[in-house]
């Protein structure tokens, strides 16, 4: 299944939807199924970005989400799938992947009393309207491999719903003002506090803080400074997703927009008009910040060590997809003296493959006489994900350390395989390779240290997780 993002800005003129627009072009470029969406449904206007590739009569009369959610209200017979009769293709050239707009809405003089009538405390509490969001963000990711939110701004009810239930990241955008930063700053801490309030499960939502709009050139030492307080009062932020060993203000460094005057004027897509090749240059920039949400906030101390290689593993068009013939593959690495961590895990995660179609390997599926190293490299050239089962046992395992771990990310390297790990017990986590890889879980909460019915919750939240991004492929 696909990651939902969305891209959220406090204040307007930011370059929100711009940024949107151009990551959605170059993950399309790259071989993505993408999906853009207008939630900004106050200030619509996301379609002017592909004016010179979209039928002005098209867009006019296209319906969009406010309607798709007006319908829902006011039928008795609703089609559920009807959302994708309304999308629009948008044909870039020299594009593998697929790209799509779904707009905010048919543009004619009824557009904002549809939007005044869009009471969402009323259509939560009346109509259900969570369960209609949660069935929608489904079917969204089951289509695409990114759908990419543009949210409204400020403090709203349709902001809230698009930083609350609807992703599964959010992309903060801000530019060096009071303003912008700390009122970013209050809706993510509001978002987080209203979602463990949901009735639906939700995992750990990270947040991708992106300084927009610097002019590094000209005001040099002033942009250092404020770099230097972002990555100071973003540490909370940082700390759910960036490993410890990664720097805060290096990472801004990269993935800051800078301030181009040429693209203030119109909508522009930099990455088509001006190329991804001039380091200085805003094109640049997005696609690096788009290599980091391609590559789902993993390995990102690479990033920092060598830039063009990480954008060339996040673009690699030909990563294996398995057919709905063949099954995707969750591969489990961990110490035999954990064993009752294992099968706790495999308790939670068996349901989800048989649902599914997964297949779950662990050690014990190499038979006598077998050899254990061509077996685990077979098991990892097909897997989607490697889970690790992480505890001091692991960590002092010679077998780990010398043997399965660099199998492991060998195929992490070459094959893209994604690796996350679960803190089983409290464990030097930090001192190994392992901290430069995203938990599934908070390390300083191990597993050990719940009561039976927390723990018990943590293993649902992180058998779904594993599961989503097994069958991210599909």
């Amino acid at each position: 299944m696909g990651n939902i993002i969305t891209f959220y800005s406090y204040k307007g003129g930011v370059g929100r939807s711009m940024a949107l627009a151009n990551a959605g072009v170059i993950l399309a470029q790259w071989g993505y199924r993408v999906l853009l969406i207008d939630f900004d449904l106050e200030a619509p206007g996301l379609e002017n970005f592909f004016s010179s590739m979209l039928e002005l009569s098209e867009i006019q009369t296209t319906p969009g989400v406010v309607d798709f959610i007006c319908e829902y209200i006011d039928s008795t017979q609703f089609n559920p799938e009807r959302w994708k009769e309304d999308r629009i293709e948008i044909r870039l050239p020299r594009t593998t992947g697929k790209l799509d707009l779904w707009l905010a809405g048919k543009k004619d003089q009824d557009y904002f009393k549809r939007v005044r009538r869009l009471d969402l405390p009323e259509f939560y509490s009346a109509n259900n309207g969570g369960a209609f969001i949660e069935e929608l963000r489904t079917k969204l990711k089951e289509e695409y491999d990114f759908v990419l939110v543009d949210s409204r701004t400020g403090h709203t009810e349709i902001g809230g719903l698009c930083t609350v239930q609807i992703p599964d990241m959010i992309v903060l955008l801000f530019t060096a003002t009071e303003q912008a930063f700390q009122g970013g700053l209050d809706i993510i801490t509001r978002a987080s506090g209203a979602r463990q309030k949901m009735p639906f499960d939700r995992v750990y939502v990270p947040t991708v803080p992106v300084p927009s709009r610097l002019d590094s050139k000209a005001e040099f030492r002033l942009s250092q400074q404020w770099l230097d307080r972002f990555a100071r009062e973003l540490d909370d932020i940082f700390a759910g997703w960036l490993p410890r060993l990664v720097n805060p203000r290096t990472l801004l460094d990269l993935i800051k927009l800078p301030h181009i005057s040429f693209f203030s004027y119109g909508e522009a897509l930099p990455v088509l008009e001006q190329g991804t090749t001039d380091p200085g240059g805003l094109a640049y920039a997005y696609e690096t910040l788009t290599g980091l949400l391609a590559r789902n906030l993993q390995e990102v101390e690479s990033l920092l060590a060598s830039r063009d290689d990480y954008i060339r593993k996040a673009a690699r068009t030909e990563r294996p997809r398995h057919s709905k013939e063949s099954a995707a593959k969750i591969f489990i690495s961990y110490a035999h003296n954990d064993k009752k961590w294992l099968d706790m895990l495999l308790k939670h995660l068996r349901p989800l493959a048989r649902a599914r179609g997964f297949l779950i390997w662990d050690d014990r599926s190499v038979g006598p006489g077998e050899e254990w190293r061509e077996q685990i490299s077979a098991a990892l050239s097909e897997a989607e994900v490697a889970v690790l089962l992480v505890s001091p046992d692991y960590l002092a395992s010679d077998f780990v350390l010398n043997e399965e771990m660099p199998i492991i990310f060998k195929a992490a390297q070459e094959q893209g395989l994604r690796i996350g790990w679960i803190a089983v017990e409290p464990s030097l986590y930090e001192v190994s390779e392992i901290a430069h890889f995203q938990s599934r879980n908070d390390p300083l909460r191990p597993l050990a240290l719940l009561s039976p019915s927390q723990r018990a919750k943590a293993f649902v939240k992180i058998s779904r997780r594993i599961a989503e991004i097994a069958g991210r492929s599909y």
